[in-house]
């Protein structure tokens, strides 16, 4: 009988923890959603009124030290050095990131942020550290002790360029406008809550750390959050389909091959669910930059019968030309030849991009009516003539 009581006992107090514990981890994953939520609300807001601003940046400083921690009270530090004499520096960051301080010598520096600008006070000190406040990020670029995605081109550290971030189009949805840094190499720091990096400005630093898988495929990285992960073959084949879309332009407009990298293989890909708050579709979809590659996919997408690769693939006909030719028209009528040229089978995207597009129906149907040398002499006459940027 005592031996049934300690038993039943056990049984109670193990079913009353895990109880408490369910009860516990469903309220902090509810303040977490309704925390993200919120941020993602203000930020709407300020987007929505933002006035333009064409504050110049310093480059009167450098990055020195980086260090994550992600549980801390102060989960982001950044050290600069600062040249000789300066009174204040001015510097960019992504606005979803606050400064909480800046110590100097263990003495605060005033400082001022307006929305992604930040201006520092130096009063002559060559050196500072930068104190982000404590933050769960928002449902775009989070950061708890799980789940850490911080890529390079969020511009989660300081930049000397005013870059905007974020956009609201004519319908309302709200997009994260990102612009890749230009720099050589993506450093990828994969699976850890705490980093450090010091040294003299780092290249193009990426922190993840979540679900995700990361696997190397004739040496490029990828990075692959799990629900989208395929057989290791479909990677093999959106691997050599980016190296074609890239040749094709290459050869369509190689007065500029430089430009378009054309000497360069892809050397990382990440593919990262995009925010719950943002349309399935997007123009800022991808970006890429000299060898790097990051495409955003809609996280309710169906992968059972086509792989993401597969949407990737079509995707990429028109995110790539757009993100290198920066204009709107010019890369859906290009995506239109490649589908055609490289017989992708579509699934509408570049119809619902063309349908928020200024291309009418009757230039749709006029240039889909040509051959495949013809449109290639109409691509070559519109890239030659002076483009205003889409």
């Amino acid at each position: 009988m005592i031996k049934h009581k300690i038993i039943v006992s056990l049984i109670s107090i193990a079913f009353l923890f895990f109880i408490t514990y369910g009860v516990y981890s469903a309220e902090y994953n509810l303040q977490i959603d309704k925390k993200l939520l919120a941020n993602d609300y203000q930020l709407y807001q300020q987007v929505e009124d933002t006035v333009k601003n064409n504050t110049e940046m310093t480059d009167n400083w450098r990055i020195t030290g980086v260090d994550l921690e992600a549980e801390s009270e102060y989960p982001i530090r950044i050290r600069l050095s600062i040249d000789k004499g300066s009174d204040l520096v001015r510097f960019s960051i992504n606005e979803q990131f606050s400064i909480s301080h800046v110590l100097s010598q263990n003495k605060n520096l005033e400082f001022e942020q307006y929305r992604n600008v930040v201006e520092i006070a130096t009063n002559g000190v060559q050196s500072l550290t930068i104190y982000y406040e404590e933050t769960l990020g928002t449902s775009f670029f989070p950061i708890t002790s799980n789940v850490i995605y911080l890529p390079a081109e969020s511009n989660w550290y300081p930049q000397y360029k005013n870059l905007k971030q974020y956009t609201v189009d004519s319908i309302g949805n709200f997009h994260s406008n990102v612009e890749t840094n230009s720099c050589k190499r993506n450093e990828i720091v994969f699976g850890q809550s705490n980093y450090s990096w010091q040294g003299n400005n780092p290249n193009c630093l990426s922190i993840i750390k979540g679900p995700y898988e990361r696997l190397e495929i004739h040496d490029t990285d990828l990075v692959i959050y799990q629900p989208f992960t395929t057989k290791r073959s479909n990677y093999v084949e959106l691997k050599e389909h980016l190296l074609v879309v890239q040749n094709e332009l290459c050869q369509l407009f190689y007065s500029s091959k430089d430009k378009l990298n054309c000497s360069v293989d892809p050397h990382s890909i990440v593919i990262t669910p995009k925010s719950i708050g943002t349309d399935a579709f997007s123009l800022y979809d991808s970006t890429t930059h000299n060898g790097q590659y990051t495409f955003y996919v809609n996280p309710f997408l169906d992968v059972n019968d086509r792989p993401v690769t597969t949407h990737l693939m079509e995707l990429s006909t028109f995110l790539i030309p757009y993100r290198l030719l920066e204009d709107e028209k010019l890369s859906i009528l290009v995506s239109q030849y490649l589908n055609e040229k490289l017989d992708i089978e579509t699934t509408g995207y570049i119809n619902w991009v063309r349908d928020s597009s200024s291309i009418t129906s009757e230039e749709w149907d006029d240039f889909s009516g040509l051959s495949i040398g013809d449109k290639e002499k109409i691509l070559k006459h519109m890239f030659s003539e002076p483009r205003s940027g889409g």
